[in-house]
C-alpha cells in the first residue's frame, strides 16, 4: 500500500474539513442553520484513523479486511454514541454527512493521482461500517431517550396526582380537627353538639385511614423497587373466608356502596379452599380490585373463587361498568397508571401495579378481560401449595 496516501490525507485534514462542512451546509437542508454539524467535532479523529489504516502495510486480504471492519466499528460506535446525544439532527442527516465526507476525501486525494483499489476499499469499508454503527447506536440512544422521557413524564404526573391526593385528606382532617377543638373550647356538650363531634371524629378517622393507605402504597412501591416486597406465608388459610371478610368490610365501612347502590355478589365454593399464602397481602389485592370496580364499574360486582388444580386457585373480580379499551389493558398494570381514563377519580395509579407484584410474589399471574361498554374482569391465579 502506498505510504504517501496516508501522509497526504493527514496533510489535507484542514482542507477536507472545510470543504466537507461547506458542502454539508449547502446540501443538507437540516444543517443550514446549525452552528455545528453532527460529526464536526469528531471528524479529525476519524480521519486520523483512516490515516493509520492507509499507512499500514497489510498484504493479507483477510487481515486487511479484519482491520478495516475493526476500525470502522470503533469509529462508528464513537460517532454514534457522541452524536446520538444531540437532539438537533436526524439520522438521515448523519448518514448524509458521512457520504459527503467520503466523496470529499476521494476528491481531494485523487486530485493528483488515482487511488489504488485497496486504498479505496479501506476508505469505503471504514465509512460504510461507521455509517452502520452510528445509525445503530443513534437508534438505540433515541429509543432509550424516548423511554426515559416517557418515564419522567409519568413520574411528573404521578407527583402531581400524589400531591393532590395527599393534600385533600390533610386539608379535610385539619378542618375537622379545628371544628372539634372549637366545640371543646366553647364547652358544647349538648346531644346535638355531641352528634356533630362524633361525625367530625368519624370523618377524621376516615381521612387518617385514607392517608395511611396512600403512605402504604408509596412504601410498597419503594419495597418493590428495592426487591424487598415482604410476603409472609401462613399455612392453612381459608381463601373463601378471607374473601368474605374483605366483602364484609366493604359492606360495613364503604359509604360508596350505599351511595351508588352497588351490590357485591360472592358464592363461596362448596368445600373450603385452604392453602399457604400471605392473608394480609391477598386482602390488599382484593381491596384494590374491588375499589377499582366501585370507582370505574357499574352497580354489580361479581367475585368468584375456584380451585383449578391441586396447587392453584383462581380468584376473579368482575364488574358491569364501562370496561377498559384493549390498548390500555397492559398499561394499567404499570406503576403510576390508572384503571380508567377519568383523571377526576382519586388514587395514585399504584393499586394494580402493587397487586400484580403481590400475585407474582405468590407464584401467580394477573390479567384483565374487558371490552368497552361490557365491564371488566380481573383474574388472579396464585399458588396455594408448593
Amino acid at each position: 500500500m502506498n505510504y504517501s496516501t496516508g501522509m497526504r490525507l493527514q496533510e489535507q485534514i484542514p482542507t477536507i474539513l472545510k470543504i466537507w462542512e461547506e458542502r454539508a451546509k449547502k446540501e443538507i437542508l437540516a444543517a443550514k442553520n446549525l452552528e455545528v454539524l453532527a460529526l464536526r467535532d469528531s471528524i479529525p479523529e476519524y480521519i486520523m484513523g483512516l490515516v493509520n489504516a492507509l499507512n499500514r502495510n497489510v498484504d493479507g486480504n483477510k487481515e486487511r479486511k479484519h482491520f478495516e471492519r475493526e476500525e470502522g466499528h470503533r469509529l462508528g460506535k464513537l460517532h454514534g454514541d457522541r452524536r446520538a446525544k444531540d437532539l438537533n439532527y436526524t439520522i438521515d442527516q448523519l448518514i448524509f454527512e458521512y457520504h459527503i465526507l467520503r466523496q470529499v476525501i476521494f476528491d481531494e486525494l485523487e486530485k493528483d493521482e488515482d487511488l489504488g483499489r485497496i486504498e479505496r476499499e479501506v476508505i469505503i469499508c471504514s465509512i460504510e461500517q461507521a455509517v452502520s454503527d452510528a445509525a445503530t447506536h443513534y437508534s438505540i440512544y433515541k429509543e432509550e431517550t424516548i423511554k426515559l422521557s416517557e418515564a419522567i413524564r409519568a413520574k411528573d404526573e404521578f407527583l402531581s396526582i400524589a400531591s393532590h391526593e395527599l393534600r385533600s385528606p390533610i386539608t379535610s382532617l385539619k378542618l375537622q380537627l379545628e371544628m372539634i377543638l372549637r366545640n371543646i373550647v366553647q364547652n358544647k356538650t349538648g346531644a346535638k353538639d355531641l352528634n356533630v363531634l362524633k361525625k367530625a371524629f368519624d370523618n377524621s378517622i376516615m381521612q387518617v385511614n385514607r392517608l395511611t393507605k396512600l403512605v402504604e402504597d408509596l412504601l410498597d412501591i419503594s419495597s418493590v423497587h428495592l426487591g424487598k416486597l415482604k410476603i409472609n406465608l401462613e399455612r392453612g388459610i381459608d381463601v373463601g373466608a378471607l374473601v368474605q371478610e374483605v366483602i364484609q368490610r366493604f359492606q360495613e365501612d364503604d359509604s360508596a356502596l350505599v351511595l351508588t347502590n352497588i351490590k357485591i355478589n360472592f358464592h363461596p365454593p362448596d368445600s373450603p379452599i385452604v392453602g399457604n399464602l400471605d392473608p394480609s397481602r391477598i386482602r390488599q389485592v382484593l381491596r384494590n380490585l374491588v375499589s377499582n370496580a366501585i370507582k370505574y364499574g357499574g352497580n354489580i360486582i361479581n367475585i368468584e373463587l375456584k380451585k383449578i388444580s391441586s396447587t392453584e386457585v383462581e380468584m376473579s373480580v368482575e364488574d358491569n361498568g364501562r370496561g377498559i379499551d384493549s390498548k390500555d389493558q397492559e398499561r394499567i398494570f404499570h406503576q403510576f397508571e390508572r384503571a380508567g381514563s377519568d383523571m377526576n377519580k382519586s388514587g395514585l395509579g399504584l393499586g394494580l401495579y402493587i397487586s400484580s407484584q403481590i400475585i407474582i410474589a405468590h407464584g401467580g399471574s394477573i390479567k384483565v378481560e374487558s371490552k368497552l361498554g361490557n365491564g371488566a374482569k380481573f383474574i388472579c391465579r396464585l399458588k396455594i401449595l408448593g
